[in-house]
């Protein structure tokens, strides 16, 4: 096996406790009151092979919200890679890992269908490099800019719809719930955005409708998720009824 520069903390990095809250800004404050369990450690078969071949490390989460409008699934994947690892290992890292998550999210998709209940499921997917000798943050295509120094560095990276449509393909047909994928910066941005988990909720069931429109054309819809943010705002905050603990942006 390969020498991983973080070996010595390996332990350190699993044993983070289950019941920490994702950091996605003041909108986790807001989710906190609707959470209805601590977070669930997950084990995604398929990622045991990542860590074997790319001496790779990952801790996954499902949180379980239940909204004013319905319920609120989050799986949030954390990938520790080797900071050397190359462009090309990391976009077959990320296949696979989404893979992984869809093949875990099938069952959990038939028992929401079952239950006949209103829900939204979302996946946020953080990509950290671990071992960099210097104080570099790179991006998915390589770039480097200057950054405080971190044993810890996240991937900026991006999937957007055009990659559900060219590169991973996936059933996004109206008649099936949809696991959304985001990868951690995207999510962050839109959790910026967003004002109050009605206005996420809002923009998840828009989001949803943007795959599976760009699914039935075969044209992706949009190109970036902050291109969809823009342009969900710019339709007007829609009227809030849903008693959140802050006001919605509109009504400011």
């Amino acid at each position: 096996m390969r020498y991983s520069p973080y070996d010595n903390r390996r332990l350190e990095l699993v044993s983070h406790s289950i019941t920490t809250m994702p950091d996605w800004g003041y909108l986790t404050t807001e989710l906190v009151s609707y959470l209805q369990a601590d977070a669930m450690a997950v084990t995604l078969a398929g990622m045991h092979t990542i860590e074997h071949e790319y001496n790779a490390q990952y801790i996954a989460r499902h949180y379980q919200y239940q909204l004013p409008l319905g319920k609120l699934q989050l799986l949030e994947l954390t990938l520790y890679l080797p900071y050397d690892t190359e462009s090309a290992d990391i976009e077959a890292v990320r296949m696979t890992a989404v893979k992984s998550a869809l093949t875990w999210y099938k069952p959990l998709s038939s028992q929401n269908e079952a239950n006949a209940s209103v829900g939204y499921e979302a996946m946020i997917f953080d990509i950290q490099l671990v071992g960099g000798g210097s104080s570099l943050n790179r991006g998915y295509n390589g770039d480097s800019a200057n950054n405080s120094n971190s044993a810890l560095q996240r991937l900026k990276h991006n999937f957007g719809v055009r990659y559900f449509l060219e590169d991973l393909v996936v059933d996004m047909s109206e008649s099936m719930q949809q696991l959304q994928v985001f990868s951690w910066d995207d999510w962050y941005s839109i959790a910026a955005a967003v004002r109050t988990p009605c206005e996420l909720w809002r923009f998840l069931a828009y989001h949803l409708e943007q795959l599976q429109q760009s699914a039935v054309n075969h044209i992706p819809s949009f190109e970036s998720e902050d291109a969809l943010v823009e342009r969900f705002f710019a339709k007007s905050r829609p009227v809030c009824s849903c008693h959140c603990s802050r006001q919605c942006a509109h009504q400011k």
